[in-house]
């Protein structure tokens, strides 16, 4: 299925879903599955080797949580060390689960404080933008931390969107204190999110989000991505 990605020198790096943790023998089916030229990074923390990760390309620095060893939670000590140790102005964060509720109650908003505690750290870490499934459609979040500006708000992008049964539309009502969700656009449809960075360097800040939802021609049956909304943004220089 991911050859396309992988034979053009497209890296594939996913993190675990409830439907991967929840059944019979799902993490050695995962470690198998993601082993030899498919293994992912072995630099998560104890117990979650192959499941949580990071790893630096370019300007930008990626860590996928795995959220269910700890069931809605993250590792936190080892998300900490990774965002102190960081020397790129990017950072991209992913987990299978939103930290702010919108359809799925079962997301990290489960343990508020916990939330809190991973929300801010990757606030301090000046990340922009956090990536979700979970939720079947793609929904764009900015999250107002209080403070009078919305330059520094971190953005929560579901991407839920790959495939399964589209959900429907669902308001954020969890405990979302001290934060305030400010909508961006809502989705429910097929699609995918394309993420550009500016350039390559220490200087090149700014970000790109286009959603591409599906398409489909009424007379002919063809099938296209089409964009329908771009948010743009930009990190912070590296201090």
């Amino acid at each position: 299925t991911m050859a396309p990605l992988t034979d053009a020198g497209i890296g594939v790096y996913p993190v675990r879903g409830n439907h991967e943790a929840d059944v019979p023998g799902g993490a050695s089916a995962w470690a198998a599955a993601f082993s030899g030229v498919h293994a992912l990074p072995a630099n998560g923390p104890e117990g979650e080797t192959g499941l949580t990760y990071s790893f630096t390309s370019k300007n930008a620095l990626f860590v996928g949580l795995d959220e269910y060893e700890s069931l809605h939670r993250v590792n936190q000590p080892w998300l900490d060390a990774q965002l102190a140790a960081r020397t790129a102005p990017h950072v991209f964060v992913f987990g299978h689960e939103p930290a702010f509720k919108a359809f799925h109650s079962d997301c990290l908003g489960t343990y508020p404080a916990d939330r809190n505690t991973f929300w801010s750290s990757l606030a301090s870490a000046e990340a922009r933008v956090t990536f979700a499934g979970h939720d079947h459609f793609f929904d764009a979040l900015r999250v107002d931390d209080g403070d009078g500006s919305a330059d520094d708000d971190l953005l929560q992008l579901i991407v839920g969107s790959g495939g399964g049964t589209l959900f429907t539309s669902s308001p954020y009502n969890g405990d979302d204190a001290p934060y305030t969700p400010v909508p961006l656009h809502h989705d429910v449809e097929h699609g995918y999110l394309l993420v550009e960075v500016s350039g390559d360097g220490e200087e090149d800040l700014g970000l790109t989000l286009t959603w591409k939802r599906r398409s489909v021609d009424s007379a002919t049956g063809a099938v296209a991505y089409v964009p329908a909304k771009v948010i743009r943004t930009s990190a912070a220089p590296k201090a």
